[in-house]
């Protein structure tokens, strides 16, 4: 069973990561990622292995994004991508990446989450109050007031006390 705090834990993760993103796929990575959800081995991905191929990078894609990103890559007009069509996707996702976040020295994963964490504790408590908690999940979500957010504060206030 995952940790107790898991859901909180993915959070702090997901906003290091948006500080520290990870490296770019090398071209055997590409290569691998391709191969590996590529299931029917025809040496294209149809819109299911695309979204799975996007997860496998990192890239999580709604089936309706998945078809848009195979209409907007697919060269060819086949319906599917092939590895050529696929790698100059991933080589665009990679550039938007590096211009959205700059190149940052690397930190070990547990660095990167505890100073997150740290940057919300404004109190020094060692405790995120509620509302260090809604800041801080206002950086994650696009509303710290989503559903979402409120689970996650609701679900690790153990006490109900607000902090």
């Amino acid at each position: 069973a995952p940790p107790p705090a898991a859901d909180l834990y993915a959070a702090f993760e997901a906003f290091a990561v948006q500080r520290n993103p990870p490296a770019a796929p090398t071209a055997v990575k590409v290569r691998e990622v391709f191969q590996a959800h590529d299931l029917n081995r025809s040496g294209s991905l149809d819109k299911k292995e695309l979204r799975s191929a996007l997860k496998a990078l990192g890239v999580d894609a709604t089936g309706t994004q998945s078809a848009a990103l195979l209409a907007r890559y697919d060269a060819d007009g086949s319906g599917e991508l092939s590895r050529t069509e696929f790698s100059a996707f991933v080589r665009e996702l990679t550039l938007a990446q590096q211009a959205r976040f700059p190149a940052v020295p690397p930190r070990p994963r547990r660095d990167a989450i505890r100073q997150a964490f740290h940057m919300f504790d404004k109190d020094k408590s060692g405790k995120l109050s509620k509302r260090e908690l809604r800041v801080a999940l206002g950086h994650v979500f696009s509303d710290a007031s989503s559903p979402e957010a409120a689970a996650l504060m609701s679900k690790y206030d153990a006490d109900r006390s607000g902090a």
